[in-house]
């Protein structure tokens, strides 16, 4: 690719730009195909990610509501399981209930997936350029998928807190809407605000991404080598990203857990109790034990399953659209 003219040269920038954008592997077209395969798996899954959070944190959203009144205390405990908690948020806000967060979601998840997709392959294809003959290890593959979830994330945290908070409103609304949360965020609990939670949530979605991404690859390389053919087919495909993810999510669940509650920490003008990741833990386990790190599992077995084989499928589809390739072969 040729390298980028002075910027008086308008005609050569715009040749420039138009290269970087057509080019067979442009930058562009991976971050297109993230990002639409994001926004398309997470609608798809969006009532479950709405009662995964609630479940997460609603004992925290309800002390601001009920004041320690016993009877309001238990009734912001009314999520208790998935058919009940579906069935609740219907009842009590619709259908657009099940879609609450979500636009703010999208508006995380593009430039999350995006990120994350543009960055795993671009890592691969840099590490690779180390191998004789352009393979990469597992370890190798685990590196890459760990520093492209680090990217992402870094690259949208503000957008996931306010989706949170946004998620977890239920009677009384606190944030208008994607800008207001922003805002009221920013000068209530300044720039630390936007980003409390982030190191539980490096430390979770690190090993996560790597091991979702690794796994799902290593999979579908033995049922192409078992199958004899590179066309698996959706529903193939469909099953490996639910064990990879499924897999994924399981081991680094807990840190899901502390990093929402650490989100909706200062929520409605409410005392920060702990900042840290390690009082983190530690509170969730003093208060609710092990399985406290687990809340909200099963929803998120429901969310997990199809964001991530859909994931899969919609990127895998865009990158052939797009005549995209991939880095680094396997070993």
């Amino acid at each position: 690719m040729s390298t980028p003219p002075s910027p008086v040269d308008i005609k050569d920038w715009r040749k420039y730009v138009t290269e970087l954008i057509t080019s067979k592997d442009s930058p562009a077209k991976f971050m297109l195909a993230g990002g639409v395969s994001g926004a398309v798996s997470r609608t798809c899954a969006a009532p479950f990610e709405r009662l995964k959070i609630l479940f997460q944190v609603q004992d925290v959203s309800s002390h601001m509501t009920s004041n320690l009144n016993t009877d309001a205390a238990q009734q912001g405990k009314k999520y208790k399981s998935i058919i009940s908690g579906l069935m609740q948020i219907g009842k009590d806000e619709g259908y657009r209930g099940y879609f609450k967060g979500n636009g703010t979601n999208i508006v995380r998840v593009v430039p999350y997936t995006a990120a994350q997709f543009l960055s795993y392959e671009k890592y691969k294809q840099y590490i690779s350029t180390y191998s004789s003959d352009g393979s990469l290890s597992v370890p190798q593959r685990l590196l890459c998928g760990g520093l492209a979830g680090m990217t992402s994330v870094i690259v949208s945290y503000p957008l996931d807190v306010v989706r949170c908070r946004l998620s977890a409103q239920q009677d009384r609304i606190v944030y208008k809407g994607i800008g207001d949360a922003l805002v009221v965020i920013f000068k209530q609990e300044g720039i630390s605000g936007l980003y409390r939670g982030l190191v539980p949530t490096l430390y979770g979605i690190a090993p996560y991404v790597a091991l979702n991404f690794t796994l799902y690859e290593r999979l579908k390389f033995y049922a192409m080598q078992y199958q004899k053919s590179e066309d698996l087919g959706i529903v193939m495909k469909l099953g490996l990203g639910a064990v990879s993810g499924t897999v994924a999510q399981t081991i680094t669940y807990p840190f899901d857990v502390v990093r929402r509650r650490m989100q909706m920490l200062g929520y409605g003008g409410q005392k920060v109790a702990y900042t840290s990741m390690t009082e983190g833990f530690k509170h969730v386990y003093k208060k609710y034990g092990f399985f406290g790190f687990y809340k909200g599992l099963v929803p998120n077995y429901l969310k997990v399953i199809p964001v991530v084989s859909i994931n899969f499928i919609v990127y895998e589809y865009m990158k052939k659209f797009l005549g995209l390739s991939g880095g680094g072969k396997e070993v």
